[in-house]
């Protein structure tokens, strides 16, 4: 079984890898959001300064503006 080297021994490209994802799975939890909504956003569809994310939803044809938590915000 392989396990992961210490944080401070692993290659750069999996640390950023790892980051990523966690980033991903706080935006998702702390914001409800589906991934295929999330994979769809824009950078133009969010406001660091509002600490906004203007998403839209294929499902029910419309824009919902998501709060970011401060997790979300820091990430």
């Amino acid at each position: 079984m392989k396990r992961l080297k210490p944080f401070e021994l692993r290659d750069p490209e999996l640390k950023r890898t790892m980051q990523d994802a966690y980033d991903l799975v706080i935006l998702l939890l702390d914001t409800g959001a589906r991934y295929s909504e999330v994979a769809n956003i824009k950078w133009n569809q969010i406001f660091l300064e509002q600490r906004e994310i203007h998403l839209w939803r294929p499902k029910v044809q419309n824009e919902t503006i998501l709060y970011m938590t401060d997790r979300v915000y820091e990430s």
